[in-house]
């Protein structure tokens, strides 16, 4: 549980770190790490039913407790994302009341670039986490 906590508040804080809650849709960073929640609890059945020799009975009582978890983990985590949508597109349209029609029209094309940057890096990202998975 500590470890699924942990890294749930890892993926929340390197998508602050990269900007992602500005950059995106949060749909793409939570997706991503929705996935990394359902892998999680996927290892830490395999680790526990290796390690406490769980019966076949045992094993599927307690998927299904974490799978209930990990289902309530990302719902909250949903929840976060739209949250962070909502501030953010209000955030933004309270910076185009201020700004002449000419810079909302910049200020957009600076806001797709940072979007399409972030998506290559998230790609990338994806990318690299698969090589290492095959290294491994």
């Amino acid at each position: 549980m500590r470890r699924l906590v942990a890294m749930v508040l890892a993926c929340v804080f390197a998508l602050q770190v990269y900007g992602l809650s500005y950059a995106m849709d949060c749909g793409e960073g939570c997706k991503h790490c929705q996935k990394k929640v359902e892998k999680s609890m996927d290892k830490h059945l395999a680790k526990m039913t290796k390690e406490l020799s769980l019966t076949p009975e045992q094993k599927e009582k307690v998927g299904a407790i974490l799978k209930e978890k990990s289902d309530k983990i990302k719902a909250e985590m949903q929840k976060m994302c739209d949250a962070k949508k909502a501030i953010k597109d209000e955030s933004y349209q309270k910076i185009k009341e201020v700004l002449t029609p000419e810079q909302v029209q910049k200020f957009d094309e600076m806001k797709q670039k940072r979007e399409e940057k972030m998506k290559k890096k998230m790609k990338k990202c994806e990318e690299d986490k698969s090589k290492d998975a095959v290294v491994k």
